[in-house]
């Protein structure tokens, strides 16, 4: 683990590399979307290599970009509950999954309130995003928690943070389903 300045998280998650950052809820562990880093998150997590990993984005338009058409009802859900402690199960665009290297469109996507996150992502893009932590362990919220990170993993915090993970919604089948 290297505590690093926000500058130096953007040039190392745009250079491919994994990060930790802080979200509205919990500390995330983050890299650019594509699959390669979907499989090294999930390394990193001890987790199942196909385990599929949320995309966070750091505004509504640009979430609205890349998923597929939504009910109005589906899109009013997410209009009100985001940018906010919010995951959705929903499709992106094919092109947009097939280009990153997915051969599935079904995603958890977020916005997030975080402004030093909001700043990250405009310079990187949508970011994989999924709670800090080894598979089967607490997530990771303060200093403390994060210095069990031994890999080569940089991480920006900011504070110590005190809330659990998002609540996850999916939109994209018949019935609407909280799954957590």
């Amino acid at each position: 683990m290297k505590l690093i300045d926000k500058n130096k998280i953007i040039k190392k998650i745009n250079m491919n590399m994994i990060a930790v950052l802080p979200t509205d809820t919990v500390y995330g562990i983050m890299a650019k979307f594509n699959r390669e880093n979907e499989i090294k998150i999930n390394k990193f997590k001890n987790s199942d290599i196909n385990k599929k990993i949320s995309v966070i984005f750091y505004n509504k338009k640009e979430l609205f970009n890349y998923i597929e058409k939504l009910s109005f009802f589906r899109k009013l859900i997410i209009k009100i509950l985001l940018p906010g402690k919010y995951t959705f199960i929903v499709d992106l665009k094919k092109e947009y999954a097939l280009k990153s290297g997915f051969d599935r469109i079904d995603f958890g996507v977020r916005v997030t309130k975080c402004k030093e996150l909001q700043t990250i992502i405009k310079k990187t893009g949508p970011l994989l995003a999924t709670s800090c932590n080894k598979s089967k362990e607490e997530v990771y919220k303060t200093l403390s928690d994060l210095k069990k990170i031994k890999e080569n993993i940089f991480v920006y915090y900011t504070k110590d943070l005190k809330n659990k993970p998002s609540k996850i919604i999916k939109l994209n089948s018949k019935n609407i389903e909280v799954i957590r």
